[in-house]
C-alpha cells in the first residue's frame, strides 16, 4: 500500500509537470518557478508519509508541523489541479477529430488551470476555516424530544486548535439545554499530550443526562489509550466495545459504543433490548448493517466527511452506502455527520463542516 501511494503521487506530479509546466518552456520566467513549485510540492508530499510512517517518535517539532501543513496544502492543490487538467485533456481528446482543441492547450491554458486551482484552493480554505454550521435533524415529532448534539471528526491537530474548538463550543451553547453530547471519533490527530489545551473548552459543555465518546481510526494511528484518557478528563465516558444504561424522562436508554481500531461489534450489540431505546456510537457507518440486524434504534457515525472537497465528494456515495446525513432502515435511523472539522488539506468545497443537533422522539416509528 505504501509503494502504491508513493507511485500514484509521483505519477500525478509527473503528468501535471508535462501537461502544465511543459507548455511554459518557451517562457523561462514562468517555466522555472512552476517547475520548482511542482518539485517542492512533490518532495514535501513524499516526505510526510516517509517520515511519519517510519518515525517512532509520537511528538512533532515545530519544523515538522510546518512541513506537514505544506504537504497538506500541496495535496489540496494537487487534487484541484489534477481534476481541472484531466477535464481539460478529456475535452482535448473529444475535440481532436474536429480540429478545435488548440485553444485548450499551450501557455495560456496552463496559466488558466493554475489560476483556477489557486482560486478553488483559496475558496476551499476560507470555507473550512470558517468553522462548522449547525445541522438540525428531527427523528419523530414528539412534544418533548430528546436533544442530542453530535460532534465527529474534529481532527484537532495540524490545522485545528483551541480557537476552532472554542467556536464549536460557543455554537453548541447557543442551542440551549441538551440531553446528550456524543463524540463519534477522530477527535484528534497527533500526540494527544500536545492537544490538551486545544480540547479543554469541551469540558465546559453541560448536558442533562451525559457525555459519551468513542474512538475513531485516527486515534488508533497515534495512541488510542492516551487519546481516550484525554477525552475522559473532559468529562466524557469513553465506550470501548461496551454498553452504558441511563435513565431519561421518556424511558430507559442504552448507549452502545465501539472502539474503531479494535471493534467488537457483536459483543457490543449483544446487549440491545427492545424495551430500551438503543443508541449505537460507531465511527464508521458501515457498521449499520449489524446495527439494523440487532434492532438498534439510532446509530450515530462520521468518518466520511462527505468527501470533504472536489472531486472526492462526487464519489463518496459509491464507496459508502451511508455517506452523509439521515437514513432510515426499518426502525433503525442512521445519521452520518459530515465532520465537525476537516482532515488533511484545510479545504471544504462542495461540503460543509457540521455540528449536529438531533431532536428525537424516542418511540416514534
Amino acid at each position: 500500500m505504501f509503494i502504491v501511494i508513493i507511485s500514484v503521487l509521483v505519477a500525478a506530479f509527473v503528468y501535471l509537470g508535462f501537461r502544465i509546466a511543459g507548455p511554459l518552456y518557451p517562457y523561462p520566467e514562468f517555466f522555472w518557478p512552476v517547475t520548482a513549485a511542482f518539485g517542492l510540492g512533490l518532495a514535501n508530499v513524499l516526505w510526510m508519509p516517509l517520515h511519519f510512517w517510519t518515525s517512532e517518535d509520537p511528538e512533532t517539532s515545530a519544523l515538522e508541523r510546518t512541513l506537514e501543513r505544506g504537504a497538506y496544502l500541496a495535496l489540496g492543490a494537487l487534487s484541484f489541479l489534477l481534476l481541472f487538467t484531466l477535464a481539460r485533456d478529456l475535452a482535448v481528446l473529444l475535440l481532436l477529430p474536429f480540429g478545435r482543441s488548440d485553444g485548450l492547450t499551450g501557455p495560456v491554458a496552463s496559466a488558466g488551470l493554475l489560476g483556477a486551482t489557486a482560486l478553488a484552493l483559496a475558496v476551499g480554505i476560507g470555507i473550512a476555516l470558517r468553522g462548522p454550521r449547525v445541522v438540525r435533524v428531527e427523528i419523530g415529532a414528539g412534544a418533548a424530544p430528546l436533544r442530542i448534539v453530535q460532534i465527529s471528526d474534529l481532527h484537532v491537530g495540524t490545522w485545528i486548535g483551541r480557537r476552532y474548538v472554542e467556536d464549536v463550543v460557543r455554537k453548541i451553547r447557543a442551542l440551549g439545554p441538551i440531553d446528550f453530547l456524543f463524540l463519534t471519533g477522530d477527535i484528534g490527530d497527533g500526540d494527544p499530550k500536545g492537544h490538551v489545551e486545544d480540547l479543554a473548552p469541551l469540558a465546559g459543555i453541560e448536558t442533562r443526562i451525559g457525555k459519551f465518546s468513542v474512538s475513531g481510526n485516527h486515534e488508533g494511528y497515534w495512541n488510542e489509550a492516551e487519546w481516550n484518557a484525554r477525552i475522559r478528563e473532559l468529562g466524557f465516558r469513553v465506550l470501548e466495545n461496551e454498553t452504558a444504561e441511563v435513565a431519561s424522562p421518556a424511558g430507559p436508554i442504552s448507549i452502545h459504543g465501539i472502539s474503531d481500531p479494535q471493534a467488537d461489534v457483536a459483543r457490543t450489540l449483544a446487549t440491545v433490548r427492545p424495551y430500551r431505546y438503543s443508541i449505537f456510537l460507531a465511527h464508521q457507518p458501515h457498521h449499520a448493517e449489524a446495527a439494523i440486524a440487532a434492532g438498534v434504534r439510532l446509530q450515530l457515525s462520521g468518518h466520511t466527511h462527505q468527501g470533504q472537497f472536489l472531486p472526492w465528494n462526487l464519489f463518496i456515495r459509491k464507496i459508502h452506502r451511508f455517506a452523509a446525513g439521515l437514513y432510515r432502515e426499518g426502525k433503525t435511523s442512521i445519521y452520518v455527520n459530515r465532520g465537525t472539522g476537516f482532515w488533511g488539506p484545510p479545504v471544504r468545497l462542495g461540503t460543509l463542516s457540521e455540528i449536529t443537533l438531533l431532536e428525537v422522539d424516542l418511540w416514534a416509528d
